[in-house]
């Protein structure tokens, strides 16, 4: 898998965009920090969403997956389809130390070294949604946002019907919003408004 993944990896950082710094893109999360940092430095008046998808590589719908490498990676299907939904077994270990067989039949296998590329492939529209309203820079499974204050709730609305075409859901613990100037206000448009979407 090692090899495929190395096959693909250029192909696989065009198919996911620029708003992707999690494949094949040197530095990834600090290349990703000091996007962020130079943009709302030029205007402090920006408004930053930190976006969690939760458990992504395990909850991605097999078919988004499937459709996206088709669409963005054609050359990458043919070995893709041999294998991917062949069910996946796994071993779990209870607090009690008895071992459990699992047989996974959605998303991706988290250790596998082609799991990241196929869960960012996943995303890539997603990020396409989103960048019609704002800036967007991802890392696997979190997304940043940087919009004007004036569009927080038309960028922020837009996640949720984004989101559900991957098969995901969003994390709401550990995803929020924060500006400079109007933080609590900030955070109460976003829950109201993702939380009526995703209902």
């Amino acid at each position: 898998m090692r090899g495929w993944s190395a096959m693909f990896a250029d192909e696989a950082r065009i198919a996911v965009g620029a708003t992707q710094f999690g494949v094949a893109r040197p530095g990834e999360g600090i290349a990703l920090r000091h996007e962020i940092e130079i943009r709302m430095s030029a205007d402090r008046e920006l408004a930053l969403a930190s976006i969690d998808i939760s458990n992504m590589h395990g909850s991605m719908d097999i078919h988004n997956i499937e459709t996206q490498v088709q669409h963005r990676v054609p050359r990458m299907w043919p070995l893709l389809s041999r294998w991917f939904r062949v069910p996946r077994r796994h071993v779990y270990r209870d607090p009690q130390g008895a071992l459990h067989p699992i047989v996974a039949q959605v998303g991706v296998d988290q250790g596998c070294p082609g799991s990241s590329t196929l869960a960012c492939i996943g995303v890539a529209g997603l990020h396409e949604s989103l960048a019609e309203h704002c800036f967007v820079a991802g890392l696997q499974d979190d997304t940043y946002l940087l919009m004007a204050q004036a569009g927080i709730k038309q960028s922020l609305e837009a996640i949720a019907p984004a989101l559900m075409q991957t098969g995901c859901q969003l994390n709401f613990r550990k995803s929020g919003v924060w500006s400079p100037t109007c933080a609590m206000v900030v955070a109460k448009v976003y829950s109201a408004s993702l939380k009526c979407r995703m209902s």
